[in-house]
């Protein structure tokens, strides 16, 4: 089977690809192969282990997991700033090791130590921000403070530009950026949101927050506040591209 990339001229390149023709599993009891009725990438099962009832990990349709992954990717912090971050080829989760070990978030049939690891700590930080975090209103800046006590966490769409992880439950409110970088010095926290800034724009970064732990608490860094002097452009407005 050739790989899925190929370095090569196209009248080089094999025409042929993976395909799918059958999908079975091993039946223990019966000692054999058998067809399986659909695929399943474990992840509903490694959120279970978790434990956290209430905690919302967004397994529903039509979200697929790719907007799962960048999801999680977003509200970890664990994302290449640029305005590109969420095409697949420069999410970090989907960048195959040179081992070809793969690290995907959703997929948890691959169980190298490092593997494992990445996944473990991307929910970690999902779980803090969503049962810790987000439910206490004195974590919410006043740059997103018409989200508190309203706010869902869902996937990053292509009309908020891929910029917003957070939107409000009920009603109509602008998006925000809501990443968990966990334990970390502050001037980690503080360069992550200036290569954000620098990447995405004042205008697009003025709902990010992030939040962090340091000497056991719970701290958030912010742009600006939004006043007078600055560009009068709503953050959610259409022609602004960045939509709730």
């Amino acid at each position: 089977m050739p790989k899925a990339r190929q370095v090569a001229f196209a009248v080089e390149a094999s025409r042929t690809g993976p395909e799918m023709l059958s999908l079975r599993h091993w039946d223990v009891a019966n000692n054999a192969w058998i067809n399986s009725a659909h695929a399943d990438d474990g992840f509903v099962q490694l959120c279970a282990t978790f434990q956290q009832p209430g905690c919302d990990y967004c397994v529903h349709p039509p979200i697929s997991s790719v907007d799962r992954e960048r999801l999680l990717t977003l509200a970890a912090g664990h994302l290449r700033p640029a305005p590109d971050w969420h095409l697949v080829e420069n999410i970090p989760s989907f960048i195959a090791e040179p081992d070809e070990r793969t690290k995907r978030l959703t997929f948890t049939h691959e169980q190298a130590a490092d593997s494992l690891a990445f996944r473990h700590s991307h929910l970690a930080a999902f779980i803090k921000l969503q049962m810790t975090i987000l439910p206490n209103a004195a974590n919410f800046p006043p740059t997103i403070q018409d989200l508190s006590g309203n706010w869902r966490l869902r996937p990053p769409r292509t009309d908020d530009g891929f910029r917003f992880n957070l939107g409000p439950h009920t009603g109509i409110a602008h998006g925000a950026t809501a990443i968990f970088l966990g334990m970390v010095p502050p001037d980690v926290v503080q360069k992550m949101k200036d290569d954000l800034i620098r990447a995405w724009g004042k205008l697009e970064t003025r709902r990010l927050v992030l939040w962090y732990e340091f000497q056991h608490a719970i701290r958030h860094v912010h742009p600006a506040v939004f006043n007078i002097t600055d560009d009068l452009e709503p953050p959610g407005s259409i022609s602004g591209g960045a939509g709730a």
